[in-house]
């Protein structure tokens, strides 16, 4: 009986996050879609949901490459309707298209509503995973994190939770950022947010807030790139939270300490089909390549998982044009 109030519960919610998509729909027209750094319709599909229909999602993606091994896992999860995140999975790979699952995690391990986003890191030889959740007993999104000398060693069970003090009632999806993680924050009424740095995650997490320099065109941090001693950020955007789901990509810099946002105004990276959507970007070096992980619509409006790949020298030069210009004027309706 649980498993069917959940259910129900999930999709009253689902239907009314269809009525706000229905609304941002019609204002989507306003937001341009603009492909400054690759062309999602170019990308790799991945993972496709078993249902291309409202809710069911393949993504929130999370590359890491183990340089020691040569190989790449990602973490993503699978979402429906139903059930949320009901599952999450870390695959493993050498060419960052053919994914072999090597362990799976599902939300009633965790004693969740559903598993949000994840990622993976490694110190001293040892894995570590930090995974959020939306815990049942509490309500709350949490972030825990779990160790082991293998990834096939990570579990639930010897999970600890993380402390830490934001000022925010929920805390989810931890991004890497080389020794540290960033991890996205909400009110208990979901209508303020922030970004936080975590130092020392793995040990002693101390936080530090995340400035945006025009907090009208801020949103949730997924990725971080360094190329020739410039910072670079991707994040989620969306004109309001009513439309949590089905964000867009921003890019922005590192700027006195602050991000400003280099696709000012109502310019984002979108899907060409479906609600537009294209999130979670992830972005890994991997040799002299980047490799763009990503989560985007499908014509259904379900989400699958993609990749795009590039070479650094191009990625660096397009970002560095990107920056150069005072206002983009590229091309829009992607």
């Amino acid at each position: 009986m649980k498993i069917h109030v959940n259910g129900v519960r999930n999709l009253i919610e689902t239907k009314a996050r269809s009525a706000g998509r229905k609304l941002y729909s019609i204002l989507l027209q306003e937001h341009e879609n603009e492909s400054p750094l690759f062309d999602p319709l170019e990308n790799t599909s991945l993972l496709t949901p078993d249902v291309d229909g409202e809710g069911y999602w393949v993504g929130g993606p999370s590359p890491f490459y183990d340089e020691e091994k040569d190989e790449l896992y990602i973490y993503y999860r699978l979402r429906d309707p139903y059930r949320r995140g009901w599952k999450s999975v870390i695959a493993k790979t050498q060419d960052g298209e053919e994914l072999e699952e090597v362990k799976e995690l599902t939300a009633e391990e965790f004693e969740a509503h559903s598993l949000e986003g994840g990622a993976l890191q490694k110190k001293d030889g040892e894995y570590i995973l930090y995974i959020s959740y939306h815990e049942k007993s509490s309500g709350q999104w949490k972030i825990d994190r779990t160790k082991s000398d293998t990834v096939e060693g990570l579990k639930a069970d010897n999970r600890e939770e993380m402390d830490l003090t934001t000022g925010f009632t929920h805390v989810k999806d931890p991004v890497v950022d080389g020794d540290d993680i960033i991890v996205h924050t909400a009110s208990k009424n979901f209508l303020d947010h922030g970004n936080f740095r975590v130092e020392n995650p793995s040990t002693d997490p101390e936080v530090e807030k995340i400035e945006f320099a025009d907090e009208s065109s801020s949103g949730r941090i997924t990725s971080t790139l360094e190329l020739r001693d410039q910072k670079y950020f991707f994040y989620d955007w969306l004109p309001s939270i009513i439309f949590t789901g089905e964000e867009k990509t921003k890019i922005g810099k590192a700027e006195e300490g602050e991000i400003e946002d280099l696709m000012p105004g109502r310019k984002a990276i979108g899907s060409a089909s479906g609600t537009k959507s294209l999130r979670y970007v992830k972005a890994v070096e991997v040799d002299e390549e980047i490799w763009f992980y990503y989560e985007k619509s499908m014509p259904g409006k379900g989400h699958e998982l993609c990749i795009y790949k590039m070479d650094k020298a191009s990625v660096t030069d397009k970002l560095e044009e990107l920056d150069s210009r005072e206002i983009l004027s590229g091309p829009s309706g992607i």
